[in-house]
């Protein structure tokens, strides 16, 4: 039997998300720079600060457009938007 995807449980789904990744910015960072360079944290701070306002702002309740605007705006946040934001 198919299941529904509720569209509320959805969304919130998607803002603790974001809440919780740039809650934990300077962890991922850190978790980072272990292996890396240390800017994962930054990234993803601003990816998904784009995603909570993105969704904040929706006014349709359609599920499939929720989604595909959270994907998009996640995919858009660039190395441009840091360089802008840092820079």
């Amino acid at each position: 039997m198919a299941q529904k995807i509720e569209y509320v449980l959805t969304r919130n789904f998607l803002l603790n998300l974001a809440n919780t990744i740039m809650l934990r910015k300077n962890h991922l960072d850190e978790l980072d720079a272990a292996c890396g360079d240390g800017d994962l944290g930054v990234g993803m701070y601003i990816g998904f600060e784009n995603v909570k306002k993105a969704i904040e702002q929706k006014k349709s309740r359609d599920i499939g457009d929720l989604l595909d605007t959270a994907g998009r705006r996640r995919l858009r946040s660039t190395f441009w938007d840091i360089i802008h934001r840092i820079g």
